[in-house]
Parts: C-alpha cells; sequence; structure tokens
C-alpha cells in the first residue's frame, strides 16, 4: 500500500510521534462504536443512564448501563489495530497512545504510555475513594438487575468513566497537551473528531508544524488538514504502516 509507506516514512522522519485513537480502533475487537447501529446508545439512551446526575440521584438505573457496559468490554480483545500501535511504540516512532476508548485495550496489547481521555475499565467508591479490585458473582447479578454495587463503607461503586456532565479528568488533559506539544508528528485513527476537547489535538500540533496522518473509513474534519490522510480499515492499514516502519529502520 503506497499510502501506508508514506506514512511510515513521515513517522520514521518525525519521531517521535503521538497516536489519537477513537472507536474505529476497537470496532475489529467486536466493540461497535456506541453511536453507530448495534452500538449501546440503541439500548440506554445516554441522557437517561449516562449522566453525572443520573448516578446521583439514580445510581440502581445507571447500573443497568453500566453492567451491560462492562459485560462488552469483559469478553473483547486486542485487534490487530492495537496491536500495530504498540509495535509503533517499542520501534520506537510513537512514544503516547491517548485515546477515547475506555476499554484498555491499548494496554492489553502492550502499549506503555496510554492516556486515557474517558477514564477506563476500573472501579471506584463514589464515597471514601477506595480502588475496587472488582465485584464479586452476586454483585455482578444484582447490577445487571439494577441494584448498583456498594463498597463496605455503604457507599456506591462506579467505574472510572467520564460521563455526560462530568470534565475530563484533569491529568488526563495534561498528559494529552504535553504529549501532543512534545510531539513531531500525530498519527489520528478511528475518530469522528467530532467530540472535544480530543478533537482539537490535531488541530493543535498542526499548529506547531507537526504532520497529522490519519487512517480512518471516512472523512473527517481532520482530513481537510492532514498532511496524509488514508481511508480504510484500522486494522488492516496499521499493521501495514508498522511493517513499512520495521523495513525503513532494517529491523
Amino acid at each position: 500500500m503506497a499510502l501506508a509507506k508514506e506514512a511510515a516514512q513521515l513517522l520514521v522522519a518525525h519521531r517521535p510521534a503521538a497516536a489519537l485513537t477513537g472507536a474505529g480502533v476497537s470496532v475489529a475487537s467486536g466493540v461497535p462504536d456506541f453511536r453507530s447501529p448495534g452500538g449501546i446508545w440503541e439500548r440506554f439512551d445516554p441522557e437517561e443512564y449516562a449522566t453525572a446526575e443520573a448516578l446521583a440521584f439514580d445510581p440502581d438505573r445507571t447500573w443497568l448501563f453500566f453492567a451491560a457496559l462492562f459485560e462488552l468490554v469483559r469478553q473483547i480483545r486486542p485487534n490487530p489495530a492495537h496491536a500495530a500501535l504498540a509495535e509503533l511504540e517499542s520501534l520506537g516512532v510513537l512514544r503516547t497512545v491517548i485515546t477515547q476508548n475506555i476499554d484498555g485495550l491499548h494496554q492489553a496489547a502492550g502499549s506503555g504510555d496510554v492516556v486515557e481521555y474517558h477514564g477506563g475499565p476500573r472501579l471506584t467508591c463514589m464515597g471514601c475513594g477506595a480502588a475496587i479490585a472488582g465485584l464479586s458473582p452476586a454483585q455482578w447479578d444484582a447490577a445487571r438487575e439494577g441494584r448498583a454495587p456498594r463498597h463496605a463503607c455503604g457507599a456506591v461503586i462506579r467505574p472510572e468513566v467520564v460521563l455526560f456532565g462530568e470534565e475530563i479528568p484533569p491529568e488526563a488533559m495534561r498528559r494529552s497537551l504535553d504529549a501532543v506539544r512534545g510531539a513531531n508528528a500525530l498519527l489520528v485513527v478511528g475518530t469522528s473528531a467530532q467530540v472535544w476537547p480530543a478533537a482539537g489535538l490535531p488541530e493543535m500540533a498542526a499548529r506547531q508544524g507537526a504532520p497529522v496522518i490519519e487512517v480512518n473509513l471516512e472523512e473527517t474534519p481532520v482530513s481537510r488538514g492532514a498532511a496524509l490522510s488514508i481511508r480504510g480499515d484500522a486494522g488492516d492499514v496499521l499493521p501495514e504502516i508498522a511493517a513499512q516502519v520495521r523495513r525503513l529502520l532494517g529491523r
């Protein structure tokens, strides 16, 4: 693929790079885009189930959504797109992955420096702030029936995901900005680039002179200002880019 070779040349010439990933990276793992047909928003209206207010005032109802979300995450595994990004890191080309996904698949594939913009599949107590290793089978059964699990202190347990109405964690924001500032190129993969503030990162990279390389099935707002925009599935394109990088580096 000629465009994959061109992308590899840009990445090698502009090391280190950062990556911004969205739902398109995980589709091949069996995670439908939340907004697409078959996505989780068809089953759970986000305004009713996935807001900070819903969790505060009706955690039992919100846990119906959380239980379905975790059930999905538990069944999935990294795909070739995740593996290719981890390989680009091991080759010294990619430094940081900034992801809008909450599935933890980048870490599972071996990426070491991952910024989770919207949180991840971990649990914490809303009362005392304790990290929760996991729920018991009985707690999972109760959650699926709409009874929120509670910690020993009596407070509701919640996933560390960012709900509508909540701010991006300050540490994730700081790390993402630092990653883009320190990158000589930005690889944008599988995101519609319409959810802010993550959507502003490609523009930030372009302003500082870092070439933006986009991999996506469709045209997005990023496409117009990208140094290179590749139409294709991330699971097909990223492994080819990684293979071309290996060749250029003589690995």
